[in-house]
């Protein structure tokens, strides 16, 4: 009961679900809570990493360029322009380079790391047009619809495997659980009073524990 309505009061005043979680796990045991806290934080810093730069992000920095490009502006004062007020370092170097002259290797590089699905083309035609002085509004506008097309796909498959996603974080994460509550009660030192017989257990116990997160792990990273 006191679980459920702290879940309540946690999704009522929008505190993530973690903190209330973590609070619980530490107020059974401290060790507990420590392990739950290292988990969830490197499962929500993994899930950063994945993407670093979303879809709708690149789909507004294409844009960007391409409508400074219509506008009359320079390819290199375009990029500049698009990049400057990005979250992205790399995006901001990318706009700094090309409006301080940079070789056109040096800037697709830049734009080629930062955008991580059209980072290989927006280069390839930021390297083109600024070679040839070749237009190249049209092909932001292209990889800006590509990238808003991802998005899309990318929200109704997030929505479609959700329930899926979440029967595996649960599966994968409820040995974590019980083995961490056991190590703070101090009853895994039961497998090692057992002697030989008890280690191997253990041994093969944890074993299938680490495959079957190992599996899990790869579904969810193949999910998109």
């Amino acid at each position: 009961m006191f679980v459920t309505a702290l879940a309540a009061s946690s999704l009522a005043m929008r505190v993530p679900l973690w903190v209330p979680a973590t609070a619980v796990a530490a107020a059974i045991s401290l060790p507990f809570g420590i392990v739950t806290g290292v988990v969830v934080f490197g499962a929500r810093a993994w899930a950063s990493r994945r993407d670093r730069h979303p879809p709708v992000e690149e789909a507004a920095v294409c844009a960007a360029i391409a409508a400074e490009l219509h506008a009359g502006s320079s390819l290199r004062l375009a990029v500049d322009s698009a990049c400057r007020n990005q979250p992205s370092p790399e995006l901001v170097a990318a706009g700094r380079r090309a409006a301080a002259g940079a070789p056109a290797a040096e800037v697709s590089r830049l734009l080629a790391s930062a955008l991580d699905r059209n980072g290989r083309h927006a280069a390839l035609a930021f390297s083109l047009a600024d070679e040839s002085g070749a237009a190249a509004a049209a092909v932001f506008d292209r990889l800006a619809s590509r990238a808003l097309r991802d998005a899309e796909i990318e929200r109704e498959l997030a929505a479609a495997t959700a329930q899926a996603r979440l029967s595996a974080v649960v599966v994968g994460g409820a040995p974590l659980v019980v083995l961490a509550l056991l190590a703070s009660t101090g009853r895994l030192g039961v497998f090692a009073a057992s002697g030989a017989a008890g280690v191997t257990v253990a041994a093969v116990g944890l074993s299938f524990v680490l495959a079957g997160l190992g599996v899990i792990w790869m579904l969810l990273r193949g999910d998109r």
